[in-house]
């Protein structure tokens, strides 16, 4: 959930921030939910998706201030070199967020 509203009794807009992610068979991460708040802290074991969470705050930092398709181009550019660079591995499976 972005939070991005307007305060009234000022008239500034407030900054966008992110307070919850749910991330569906993102990379690695079959389901998961986080909270954010700040600061938020991944810690975790190797493996256990701590870059995934960061890579998916990325993107939506990125959609956000570019227009999506130039996003899902890079995200789609950068895929295939994954895939290139580690041919014995599980390519990265579709995102819903």
């Amino acid at each position: 959930m972005v939070d991005d509203e307007h305060d009234s009794t000022t008239g500034e807009d407030r900054v966008a921030t992110l307070s919850h992610l749910t991330l569906s068979n993102f990379r690695s991460v079959a389901e998961q939910s986080v909270e954010l708040d700040n600061p938020t802290y991944l810690v975790g074991q190797n493996g256990a998706g701590k870059s995934n969470v960061v890579d998916a705050i990325s993107f939506i930092a990125e959609a956000m201030s570019s227009p999506l398709s130039a996003v899902l181009g890079r995200v789609e550019a950068a895929s295939r070199k994954w895939r290139t660079d580690r041919p014995t591995a599980t390519p990265p499976r579709s995102a819903s967020i």
